[in-house]
């Protein structure tokens, strides 16, 4: 197993019945009926397939989103807070790919008003392992009377 794909495996965790898309996973349909094995590999228990290089893709995203939340790097971190920092990435990541793929649409086929829904849910929890880890930088006047 990959670094990439343990990696992707704790963020997919986050996201109850996705799982990573082998490339041979793909369906070229043709036909308008789809064949009974085509249907099984569409309906195989899984919510969402993604590629794994998706997955990176939104992981180095979030990677740089939480440097910019903190104000820090990992390697400025002790043991726990690479940890917390870490988690906060995953849950970036899964809560960027949550919003992704489940967009709500109006009858017009547009964007509708936005409701909070589960993607929300994990940004909030990543911003509690985060927030703990900023670096506070005070801009203040010098002492001058």
């Amino acid at each position: 197993m990959t670094e990439d794909t343990t990696i992707a495996q704790k963020i997919l965790r986050h996201l109850d019945g996705w799982v990573l898309k082998d490339s041979e996973d793909d369906l070229t349909i043709n036909d308008e009926e789809l064949s009974e094995e085509e249907i099984n590999r569409l309906f195989d228990g899984g919510n969402k397939k993604v590629y794994l290089s998706e997955v990176m893709e939104f992981y180095e995203e979030a990677e740089l989103e939480a440097e910019l939340i903190t104000g820090q790097l990992p390697t400025e971190l002790n043991e726990i807070g690479i940890k917390l920092f870490y988690n906060g990435i995953y849950l970036l990541t899964a809560s960027n790919l949550w919003n992704k793929y489940n967009v709500r649409v109006n009858e017009k086929n547009t964007e509708g008003e936005y409701i909070p829904s589960y993607g929300g849910l994990l940004y909030s929890r990543a911003l509690k392992k985060l927030k703990p880890l900023t670096k506070n930088t005070i801009i203040g006047l010098s002492g001058t009377s």
